[in-house]
């Protein structure tokens, strides 16, 4: 425990966020580090409450997660993005247009992938709770 200083954990973190996906095309997310980050500090807080000794404080140190920008797609990238996920609709397509027009985030219709054709069928009936927050645009499904 001795050995770990704070310009340890500093260089871990930047190895992580340059090089930390194991079949290495890069480095992981900033939430995923900022994850681990919170379980190295809460680690060797609890390694000084149970006794052992450390060289690195690391309570005031913190791993900012900037803000990324959001982009407008604009009305040709939204009629071509429109066209492309209502031609030939399958289940993907029908989940991701599901997402954009009622809010519902994709975790919870990624969900409906581990399901029988049946439940799967039948989850725009499930979606009938939602209908008031559906915006008045409607999209024609074939």
């Amino acid at each position: 425990m001795d050995r770990i200083t704070n310009r340890t954990i500093e260089e871990y973190i930047a190895f992580l966020m340059q090089n930390g996906r194991i079949d290495g095309s890069g480095g992981l997310s900033q939430k995923t580090v900022s994850d681990i980050f919170l379980l190295i500090k809460r680690s060797m807080e609890y390694a000084l409450q149970s006794g052992y000794r450390t060289s690195c404080n690391l309570t005031k140190m913190s791993i900012k997660i900037p803000k990324k920008e959001s982009r407008v797609l604009s009305q040709p990238e939204q009629e071509k993005l429109l066209y492309h996920l209502t031609t030939d609709t399958d289940r993907t397509k029908l989940g991701i247009l599901i997402c954009l027009y009622t809010g519902i985030r994709i975790v919870l219709v990624a969900q409906y992938q581990h399901f029988s054709d049946r439940t799967w069928t039948n989850f725009p009936h499930i979606l009938l709770e939602f209908e008031d927050t559906w915006s008045d645009f409607h999209v024609p499904l074939r």
